[in-house]
Parts: structure tokens; sequence; C-alpha cells
């Protein structure tokens, strides 16, 4: 009679310590590889997040001056990182007076902080950042001088929209604590925002 052979089941011998520590090795480096992109994706969400709301400070600042026949300027403060939108606080919207002296302030005169009130107000998160701004065709703009500068002289960015739908064009770059920088055009007649490709 013969008798049968026996094997040692390869299940029986387990692991030996030099594969376990292989497998974690592989694994740790996986997982330092993923979790950066995961990271960048969050905050690439934020980004665009923050973008949208920017964007609708300037649908919101137009269409105000637009309804309410007053000049409104979304202003930009690059110190403390946040933006808001501004307008004349009048209490008879229906004195014309007022509204003229209104629209002259939003032109570039010197205007007095008790008769603005903020409509919207807000602060980018820590990671995003104003870093540049440039008007596009200052020519047209009505009432200021073909020398003024893009910053105000209080250090705040300024982007005014007057009652007839006309607005400033500008392009506002952004940067991010990563370095990565950005352009954001603002066509001030359509009331439009977009991010620009950069070269």
């Amino acid at each position: 009679m013969m008798r049968p052979l026996s094997f040692p089941l390869l299940c029986d011998r387990g692991f030996t310590l030099l594969e376990v520590m292989v497998v974690l090795i592989i694994i740790a480096v996986a997982a330092a590889l993923v979790v950066p992109n995961v990271r960048s994706l969050g905050q690439q969400r934020e980004i665009e997040v923050e973008l949208r709301q920017l964007g609708l400070a300037v649908k919101t600042a137009r269409s105000r001056a637009i309804t309410v026949s007053l000049p409104h300027t979304l202003v930009m403060d690059p110190e403390e990182n946040m933006y808001r939108v501004e307008a004349p606080l009048m209490e008879d919207e229906e004195d014309s007076a007022l509204k003229e002296v209104a629209n002259e302030s939003a032109r570039g005169a010197e205007k007095d902080e008790g008769v603005w009130e903020i409509i919207m107000e807000r602060t980018f998160p820590e990671f995003l950042r104003f870093a540049d701004m440039e008007r596009l065709d200052t020519a047209w703009r009505r009432g200021c001088s073909e020398a003024e500068e893009d910053i105000d002289d209080d250090g705040l960015w300024r982007i005014r929209f007057w009652p007839d739908g006309t607005g400033e064009d500008v392009v506002v770059e952004l940067s991010t604590e990563e370095g990565e920088t950005f352009e954001w055009r603002v066509y001030g007649l359509l009331g439009r925002a977009e991010i620009l490709e950069k070269d």
C-alpha cells in the first residue's frame, strides 16, 4: 500500500517580519503621495467657492447701482485680505442733490466715511491673498484723471459701478500660499468676472 505524500501547506507558514515591513513601507509611500493631492483638491474647491463669492459681489454692486440709481463700489483691502460692496447711505433716495454728491464721490472725489454703508463683506481664507490690481481702459473713467493710480491713497483697491450700468474693467492678481498666481478679470460693463489663464 502506498502512503500519501504530505506537503507543508503554504497557509501554515505566516509572514516574516521583513515581508510585513516592506508592505507597510509601500502603504506609507502611497499614502504620502495621495494625501497632498487630496488636500490640494480641497483647497482648489475652496478657491473656486471664494472666487464665485467675489463674482457675486461684482454682480451685486452693478445690479444695485442700476436698481437704486446710486453708484456702488467693490472695495478690496489687500492688507486685511477682505472685500466689501459699499453704497452711499441715503435717507431720501429721491433727493437728486444728494445723488449728485454721491455720484461725484464715487468718481474719485474725497468721500465722507459717514455716508457710505456696507452692503456685503467677506474675508478670504488665509491661503488666498490679493496680490495686485490693474485698471484697464482708464481713459473713459468719468471724472477721474488719467494719472489716477490703481491703488487709492488709503491702500484700498476700488472697482466702481455707476447707475447707467457701466463700471470699471480691472484685472486682479490673486496668489496662494504655495506661490500659485492667477488673474481674475472683472468686466465692469457686463458685471461679470472670470479667471484668466496665466502665460
